[in-house]
């Protein structure tokens, strides 16, 4: 089911289109999430050689 919006921000108006989703794939949402979580590890692991570097 889809939903639109108007909204006025400082006198701009934007329509906004907003899709509700049946029920989520708890798996999927947990795989997205160690996704992000092992990125981060990587750019922290990234950041960190880059000071060794310098």
């Amino acid at each position: 089911m889809k939903r639109k919006f108007r909204i006025t921000i400082d006198g701009n108006e934007y329509i906004a289109e907003v899709e509700e989703l049946s029920e989520t794939d708890e798996s999927t949402t947990d795989q997205a999430t160690k996704n992000a979580d092992n990125n981060t590890k990587k750019e922290d692991k990234d950041t960190a050689h880059a000071a060794d570097v310098l």
